[in-house]
């Protein structure tokens, strides 16, 4: 696998959803579902607690591929998450906080950060 980088936006839609699903599939990348899993809740995250699903607000969707790592970013226009939330031990009952639970379930390194006005999540996976 070449390096490869993909960059674009969309709305803060859940109607997204159907072809975010597809992505890592169609790019036949290692661990396809894993990675829909960080992606998917980290997409719905910024719909639902960045944007309180304000359609007219944006998200930014970046992934950058390596035989290496696979990054994916997403950047919101929300107040950001605390960063003892990425830290926090989630119970796997409770209804809230699961979305991190998932990610960091299935990413190696998860990392949160504001920059002006935006927030910038990633999570990582790394590859032997």
């Amino acid at each position: 696998m070449k390096n490869f980088n993909l960059h674009f936006e969309t709305q803060s839609d859940f109607g997204y959803l159907p072809f975010l699903t597809r992505i890592f599939k169609s790019l036949n990348v290692p661990h396809p579902q894993a990675l829909t899993q960080i992606l998917i809740e980290a997409y719905t995250n910024a719909v639902i607690h960045a944007h309180r699903r304000k359609k007219e607000k944006w998200i930014g969707l970046s992934f950058f591929i390596s035989p290496k790592k696979i990054l994916i970013r997403v950047v919101d226009q929300g107040p950001g998450i605390k960063n003892k939330l990425l830290r926090k031990k989630f119970s796997r009952w409770q209804t809230h906080g699961r979305g991190l639970m998932l990610i960091r379930a299935n990413a190696d390194k998860v990392t949160n950060k504001k920059r002006g006005r935006l927030h910038i999540f990633e999570a990582v996976r790394f590859y032997a």
